[in-house]
């Protein structure tokens, strides 16, 4: 109990790190978050296609016709950027249920399987199967963009619920959300655009493939390329900034290490002490929320001291 308590004092005396934009970037685009992100789009995905196929009672037919005839006079009655306004306004609000922790990933399921629904509908319109019809639109560009801007809405409510269970990184989660939340808002507006603009060129059947997927492929091309620079900085900071040592390495002379996959090497948080585990993967400490910027070092040792390879003791 009085390491325990000691500990505690330790970390309330200790100053709290600002969270920086680039920080809440690179651990959005970076790690296990796009991981998670892709895993979700592929269970979305599955429920799209599969629940294309289940059987529909001739009652829930005529309901969901009746709001997908509502839903196509309606946008096909404005001009292109109020159609884009009011789809963008429809999906936004579905994708920010799909934040709230605990109940995001009901709203998620639950919006996926109605419109997995009204795809089949669609399909009884013009005598083709659900999956078929579901396969055509990821022929469409703006699908590629509304169905991962879901997928990332729901991979955030993850996390919001991961840090209420562990009761830490609140404040990081916090304005990670608020960032994840602006990348949804534009991710759907612009798809709205690309929807909107094949709505519009949907008479013109080459111009309705042809202009929203060059546009598109400029937009990833962009993306990728930012990321690129952005974690390509990341890595330049982590091979050149002086590393912070933990205070139990305090005194000890430190070596830096030419390759951070040399063996024999140890990574410690500059902030708490803790090991880090994951030198690889890790860009912030699980303990405490500390970028990791700093490069692998090995502690060298007098030759009247006795080497150990064991973490050293958390302050």
């Amino acid at each position: 109990m009085p390491q325990i308590l000691g500990n505690e004092k330790d970390n309330t005396n200790r100053p709290s790190r600002s969270i920086t934009l680039r920080d809440l970037v690179i651990s959005t685009v970076s790690g296990t978050w796009p991981k998670i992100v892709i895993v979700v789009f592929i269970v979305e995905l599955a429920i799209l296609f599969f629940g294309s196929t289940l059987p529909i009672p001739q009652a829930t037919v005529n309901q969901i016709s009746s709001q997908n005839s509502n839903l196509a006079q309606t946008a096909g009655s404005l001009d292109l950027l109020a159609r884009a306004l009011f789809l963008f306004s429809n999906n936004f609000r579905i994708a920010l249920f799909e934040f709230v922790p605990f109940l995001g990933w009901f709203f998620f399921s639950y919006s996926i399987y109605n419109t997995a629904l009204a795809i089949e509908v669609i399909g009884m319109g013009v005598s083709l199967p659900g999956p078929l019809v579901t396969l055509s639109l990821l022929f469409q560009p703006h699908s590629w963009l509304e169905l991962p801007a879901y997928a990332i809405a729901t991979t955030q409510s993850f996390y919001l619920i991961s840090t209420v269970v562990r009761r830490s990184k609140f404040k990081f989660e916090l304005a990670r959300t608020g960032l994840v939340i602006g990348i949804v808002a534009a991710e759907l507006f612009i798809a709205a655009i690309f929807e909107s603009a094949e709505i519009s060129l949907s008479s013109n059947l080459v111009a309705d493939f042809a202009i929203p997927w060059i546009a598109f492929a400029g937009l990833v091309v962009l993306l990728l390329l930012g990321r690129r620079n952005l974690l390509r900085g990341y890595r330049s900071d982590m091979m050149f900034q002086q590393p912070s040592m933990p205070p139990s390495l305090m005194g000890q002379q430190q070596t830096p290490l030419s390759s951070p996959l040399q063996p024999n090497a140890a990574r410690f948080c500059g902030k708490c002490g803790a090991q880090i585990h994951n030198p690889r993967g890790a860009i912030f400490c699980d303990q405490c929320g500390q970028r990791i910027i700093q490069p692998t070092v090995r502690t060298s040792y007098s030759s009247t001291e006795e080497r150990s390879t064991s973490p050293p003791p958390h302050p």
